[in-house]
């Protein structure tokens, strides 16, 4: 297969991520949302923010680590943040998945994108750090918007959710305390266990 092929064999492969659930509902609560509208809704969310991205941070670079961000889970599944077995799993499962998705394309460019979905899983610069800000933020305002319809389905604590968007505090303090409020009126509202 020639470079040209191969990159249409990927394409072709990524629209797998169509069908990968998440358990975070459309903000009409009426189905799961699927990793391809997350990732739709995390590119957005850089270009609506771009102007509270930490300093240091490359605004093309977030959007490309946008689009990448979730690509290994077309094998590896989506990992629920709050199922301690998933995420002690996960990081396997998404290392084999980055291997043989990112093998697809010409060399160079996999190894491209696959570097990119490394430094977003790693949160260490400032591009991936904002891209991860707004990874962690965009389920908590969707299940705030759906009445907490996925935390109520699986029990989860204003404790846990607190816990999974503390990274946003360095990367987007502003985004932060608007989380925090969130988390408080969910909580309030009872759509969070204490």
């Amino acid at each position: 297969m020639d470079d040209f092929e191969k990159r249409l064999a990927f394409f072709r492969e990524t629209d797998r991520m169509k069908y990968v659930l998440r358990r975070t509902y459309t903000g009409d609560a009426s189905r799961r949302e699927n990793d391809a509208e997350h990732s739709f809704s995390l590119i957005l969310l850089a270009i609506l923010f771009e102007s509270y991205a930490p300093p240091g941070a490359d605004p093309e670079r977030v959007l490309r680590m946008a689009a990448v961000h979730d690509l290994v889970e077309i094998y590896a599944g989506d990992s629920y943040v709050y199922d301690q077995s998933a995420m002690d799993s996960k990081a396997d499962r998404e290392n084999a998945a980055a291997k043989r998705l990112f093998g697809l394309l010409p060399a160079d460019q996999g190894a491209e994108l696959e570097a990119l979905w490394r430094e977003f899983d790693a949160e260490e610069t400032p591009s991936a750090l904002f891209c991860a800000a707004l990874d962690h933020f965009q389920p908590l305002f969707m299940n705030y918007e759906t009445e907490g319809k996925s935390w109520i389905e699986h029990g989860v604590s204003a404790q846990s959710v607190r816990r999974r968007v503390k990274m946003i505090e360095s990367a987007v303090p502003e985004l932060y305390e608007y989380s925090l409020k969130l988390i408080q009126s969910a909580l309030e509202r009872g759509w969070l266990k204490e």
